[in-house]
């Protein structure tokens, strides 16, 4: 009896870690973009994440990719597609920055670090329509992590820029957040409950079919 109920938790454990890390795949939309930015001295990284779309985006922005596909002339395109649609401002002037292609969190995807100087700033202006040339319903969600602190912000059509000041609490648009992971940890526990019950339901069925 003991050896069986250890074996029912496995599959559940094992199912619940699978339906954990299937949604954390899912939460990855087309039409959805992920931007991670820390202050490291006087530099501002900003760790951007786009679903495979991202390629569909910089070919209707550059459809002479579609004839030119050496690996300098695309990241010659993805440079000037974020000098476009990625703005920083520091006292309304716009800021230069070095790009890095990394590794993505998942094979649909595809990530870039963007380096900005932001020597001696007081307040940045970010301006955030990358894939709206694609999707009008684009979302970009933004986890700024400052002194130990991480707030977050999203652009889209209506709302396309936003403020971040040394001082947070001066920045309304900004809200205070937890790690994502805890939302996702809570959704898997629910799950491997909610199999524990199913099995024992079907188990407890079972049992009166078959005396």
């Amino acid at each position: 009896m003991i050896l069986e109920l250890v074996d029912n938790l496995k599959v559940c454990l094992f199912l619940g870690i699978l339906c954990f890390f299937s949604i954390k795949s899912l939460a990855h939309d087309p039409d959805e973009a992920y931007f991670t930015i820390n202050f490291q001295g006087d530099s501002c990284l900003v760790e951007a994440e786009f679903p495979w779309a991202f390629r569909n985006a910089l070919l209707k922005e550059f459809p002479e990719l579609e004839k030119q596909k050496t690996t300098a002339t695309f990241q010659e395109a993805v440079k000037k597609y974020f000098q476009k649609y990625f703005l920083l401002k520091k006292d309304g002037q716009i800021l230069d920055f070095q790009i890095k292609q990394i590794e993505g969190s998942h094979s649909h995807s595809v990530k870039y670090i963007l380096t900005f100087d932001v020597t001696g700033f007081q307040k940045i202006e970010f301006q955030n329509i990358c894939m709206l040339n694609l999707y009008p319903n684009q979302v970009n969600h933004h986890t700024i992590s400052w002194k130990e602190k991480q707030y977050q912000v999203e652009t889209n059509a209506q709302q396309t820029s936003f403020t971040f000041d040394r001082n947070p609490n001066q920045s309304k648009q900004l809200n205070s957040s937890t790690s994502s992971w805890l939302s996702y940890t809570v959704i898997a526990l629910i799950i491997i409950l909610l199999l524990i019950s199913l099995l024992f339901i079907l188990k407890k069925y079972s049992k009166k079919r078959n005396p």
